[in-house]
């Protein structure tokens, strides 16, 4: 099978779609930097997430703050 891309297009595809019938294949440059943008924010959001111990809910905090206003 020939498959034909423009020749100063370089970089990873992805590939979205096979059609058999129609001798086509759906390929996708955008596919790949959202792929490669969503790993990013997950590995920056793993990194610097604060831990979520010891923060308490937003009960525990009003609780605190009307008892240290009762004193």
């Amino acid at each position: 099978m020939t498959i034909t891309i423009h020749p100063q297009l370089e970089g990873r595809l992805r590939v979205l779609e096979v059609d058999l019938s129609g001798r086509r294949i759906r390929l996708s440059a955008k596919a790949v930097m959202e792929a490669r943008e969503a790993e990013e924010v997950r590995e920056w959001t793993e990194r610097n997430a604060s831990p979520a111990e010891g923060l308490g809910t937003l009960a525990d905090k009003l609780c605190s703050a009307l008892k240290s206003q009762e004193k």
